[in-house]
């Protein structure tokens, strides 16, 4: 949640300056209304890793960056 709050920030570019508890709770709304959407289309949980073909832990990562060693990885032949 900690680096969810700071992305949040960041992409804010300070135009707003919302507390922690604000992007918290609107974070958590939005996860609730992913969940919602994405049951309901698809019959599966969100969330659930069994639903995933690769699941990356972003986690203090500059997402923009990694996007070109995933294409790297998908485009290598299977063994």
């Amino acid at each position: 949640m900690d680096s969810r709050i700071e992305r949040c920030r960041k992409r804010s570019d300070g135009a707003e300056q919302f507390s922690e508890k604000e992007i918290r709770l609107q974070i958590r709304k939005i996860d609730r209304q992913r969940a919602r959407f994405y049951g309901d289309t698809t019959g599966q949980t969100w969330g659930d890793k069994r639903c995933y073909d690769l699941c990356v832990n972003t986690t203090g990562k500059n997402i923009r960056e990694l996007v070109p060693h995933i294409a790297a990885m998908l485009k290598q032949p299977d063994p």
